[in-house]
Formats: C-alpha cells, sequence, structure tokens
C-alpha cells in the first residue's frame, strides 16, 4: 500500500496472525531463547547492535506519529534519555568496564521501546 498507515495496520495484523500461529504450533509453550557470549566485550557489542537496531525502529515506526501535537516532545524525552545513557555505556567501554556498559546499554534500549510505546505502537522488549 502507498499509504504507510495502512501499511503499518497490515504489518500489526500479519505479525498478530503469526504470533496466534506459532503459539498453537508450539501447543501454547514458550520457546525461551537463552544467549551466550565468550565475553562481556562481545556481550556489550550484541547490546550495541539491538540498540541501534531499536534506533532505526524509532525512525521507521514514528516517523509520521511525532507529528501529532504532544506525542513529539514525549518521544524526545525517551530519546533524550537513551542518548544520554547509550553515551555513558560507551564511556564505560572505553574503561573497559563493560558490565557497566551492557547494563547501560540495555537500560538505553529500554527507552527506546518506552518511545515507541508511548506514541502508540506495542512492540516486544
Amino acid at each position: 500500500p502507498a499509504d504507510p498507515g495502512q501499511a503499518l495496520a497490515l504489518t500489526d495484523q500479519a505479525y498478530h496472525l503469526s504470533r496466534a500461529a506459532l503459539g498453537s504450533l508450539r501447543g501454547g509453550e514458550t520457546l525461551v531463547r537463552s544467549l551466550s557470549f565468550a565475553s562481556k566485550a562481545e556481550e556489550y557489542r550484541y547490546e550495541l547492535d539491538r540498540n541501534d537496531s531499536h534506533r532505526m525502529l524509532v525512525s521507521l515506526l514514528l516517523k509520521e506519529k511525532r507529528d501529532a501535537p504532544g506525542i513529539d516532545a514525549l518521544v524526545r524525552g525517551f530519546l533524550d534519555k537513551s542518548a544520554s545513557l547509550r553515551e555513558s555505556a560507551a564511556g564505560k567501554a572505553g574503561q573497559g568496564d563493560y558490565d557497566s556498559a551492557v547494563k547501560l546499554l540495555e537500560d538505553s534500549t529500554r527507552e527506546l521501546v518506552r518511545a515507541i510505546r508511548s506514541a502508540g505502537i506495542f512492540i516486544p522488549g
């Protein structure tokens, strides 16, 4: 569809249908995937990539929604906090404190999820 709103609605419908189909295929069991990393530095790189992916989602999903009165200010607050946390994470990683860096990146990504949800779009996370 040429209309981004209609495309988003169709994507959302496809997501929910897929989720329901997978749930029935698994007989209602929840699938859990455990991640293991060779080092905290590797985990930091994974979280950095995950954060980048969520930043991209903000750009894609909220492009038009941020034009609505009040939404941009709300979203911007979450984005500013996310950016600050990410910057702190980079500083900790630069000092070799990957434990703290990973935690800060996780917090940064959580703020991005909040930004998306605050604009009325549900994403898991």
